[in-house]
């Protein structure tokens, strides 16, 4: 949560900047008057972007600790969903490291940003970046974009906890791990592409 926060607060600050939002809605306003009108409702929303983290991190544990206890319990492997929450609690820290990384690059000017893709903090990292330029059916980007450096290294570490936690041995844990979670992303991956293509 601090992590995450201290995120925010940089996010907001240099990325969510004032200049940022002139650039982008300040000739589409017309005037300064309903630009500021318009940077007073944007800055009354920050607020909610704290409130957000303890429901994404819960949410984000959740569906991990429901992932590992389901896959591990048909591996044969007996985890209690008390255990696989805990388990998951420690291994997000990655998710929260990266999105104070991806922040970081965005201020100093590494990961490049619009209107339209700052709040993206996966695509500079993941398989899209070598179809960069190529026209893809959003299903396929979205699927290609749940394959990314920070997933590799939720695996490996996720599978560290485990084995250190249950003394299993590391390889075998990590193909395991790697099996059950690479499966719940492929699948939540289809759905979440299948509701965007509805919705």
């Amino acid at each position: 949560i601090v992590i995450y926060i201290i995120s925010i607060a940089l996010e907001l600050k240099f990325v969510y900047s004032d200049a940022f939002y002139y650039q982008e809605l300040g000739k589409k306003l017309g005037s300064q008057e309903a630009f500021l009108k318009e940077l007073s409702v944007q800055r009354g929303m920050d607020i909610y972007n704290y409130l957000w983290i303890p429901v994404h991190l819960l949410t984000s544990c959740g569906l991990i600790a429901l992932c590992l206890f389901i896959g591990f319990n048909i591996a044969n492997i007996r985890l209690t969903i008390k255990n696989c929450f805990r388990l998951s609690l420690v291994g997000i820290i990655v998710f929260s490291l990266n999105y104070l990384v991806s922040v970081i690059l965005k201020i100093i000017g590494v990961v490049q940003y619009n209107y339209n893709t700052v709040d993206d903090i996966y695509t500079y990292q993941s398989l899209n970046v070598l179809f960069a330029g190529k026209q893809l059916p959003s299903w396929a980007y979205i699927l290609l974009g749940q394959i990314n450096i920070t997933e590799v290294v939720f695996v490996l570490f996720l599978s560290l906890v485990i084995s250190r936690y249950f003394k299993f041995k590391y390889p075998t844990t990590l193909l395991k791990t790697s099996i059950i979670y690479g499966g719940g992303l492929i699948i939540y991956g289809i759905l979440f592409a299948f509701a965007s293509i509805i919705l």
